[in-house]
């Protein structure tokens, strides 16, 4: 739980969650620790708005069962094995109606997103609506299962760079995201991909080279060797959350080319709108997901086309939660998942 502001996080003995007759109450299998949770656990000023909303429990990635309903649950089954989209568009306001329900009005408002705005599931229960529930394929585990959040928003990612065949990409930042994004690529066989970490990310680095990326490279070498890479990238995803990366990021991009950003920065980032103009480079912001690109993901992963187990490099009980944010907060690690 995250009691108070500042770095940190700690055990705590809570109530298990009642649910209202909309609800469900889910006995957690597995669930990831996300960047921003990370984010949240070292407290950086992007996240400190979350203090009027604390205590609060963390935890947004998750799998699990269903051991309680409530009385309008009807289409779902008590022991039903599930995993959750964190947040419920509300289906009505101009960007639902657009196709577009991850920038949903209500998103913000209502209950918000699971793990944020309500407690979520780094926990023994959590309660989530019955809207948030998606079953889970037979042959996909809870760890795994909780990875789908994480991979449909790579997914998501992936979709608005509008990734052609024989296309080279580039992505900066090999955390779990970044990761997510090079393995979905991959996995598509469209494009050849690089993956940029920064001097600390060499396990991180490594991990992609498993994945099957076509090349690393440290950021401080493309730095030094701009001009021999300018130009060269149809694609920039940028995961990292650094502001020099969109900046360098937007330099190696070809004429026409697409910059897709990700990563939520600390501060603001400078690029050259000259080169954006007279290139016609384009910049996209990728945020969370859609239930369609959140269904594709646990489809993939039930057909066998899709396996994310190597993502996964380090597992800890919740009694270990303090351990598990340092492993994770280390940058020496793929995706960090917590079994209660």
């Amino acid at each position: 739980m995250k009691k108070r502001p500042g770095r940190g996080i700690e055990l705590a003995e809570i109530e298990t969650p009642r649910i209202s007759s909309d609800q469900l109450l889910i006995r957690v299998k597995a669930c990831g620790i996300c960047g921003s949770d990370v984010h949240v656990y070292e407290w950086v000023p992007s996240y400190r708005w979350l203090t009027e909303l604390l205590p609060i429990v963390p935890g947004h990635e998750f799998a699990g069962e269903i051991v309680e309903k409530g009385q309008d649950c009807t289409e779902v089954n008590l022991g039903q094995r599930i995993t959750c989209v964190p947040f419920v568009p509300c289906g009505t306001c101009e960007f639902c109606q657009k196709g577009r329900p991850m920038i949903c009005e209500s998103i913000f408002g209502g209950d918000g997103i699971i793990g944020l705005h309500r407690d979520g599931a780094l926990a023994e229960f959590v309660a989530v609506p019955k809207a948030s529930a998606f079953p889970l394929p037979e042959n996909v585990s809870f760890e795994l299962g909780a990875l789908t959040e994480p991979l449909a928003v790579a997914a998501h990612a992936v979709e608005r760079s509008s990734l052609e065949i024989g296309s080279k990409a580039l992505v900066f930042g090999p955390g779990p995201i970044g990761l997510a994004i090079l393995l979905l690529v991959k996995t598509y066989g469209t494009a050849e991909i690089g993956a940029v970490g920064r001097g600390d990310d060499e396990f991180r680095l490594r991990l992609a080279e498993r994945l099957g990326t076509d090349s690393v490279y440290s950021f401080e070498e493309l730095e030094h060797q701009e001009t021999e890479y300018s130009g060269r990238y149809d694609v920039i995803f940028e995961t990292s959350g650094d502001p020099r990366a969109i900046s360098l990021g937007t330099r190696l991009c070809k004429s026409g080319g697409k910059i897709v950003a990700v990563g939520i920065h600390p501060e603001k980032a400078s690029v050259d709108v000259t080169d954006i103009v007279r290139n016609e480079k384009v910049i996209v912001g990728s945020y969370s997901f859609s239930p369609r690109t959140f269904t594709r993901i646990l489809d993939l992963m039930g057909s066998g086309l899709l396996d994310p187990s190597t993502l996964i490099t380090h597992r800890f009980g919740l009694e270990d939660v303090v351990e598990a944010f340092e492993t994770a907060a280390s940058r020496r690690c793929g995706k960090v998942t917590i079994k209660p």
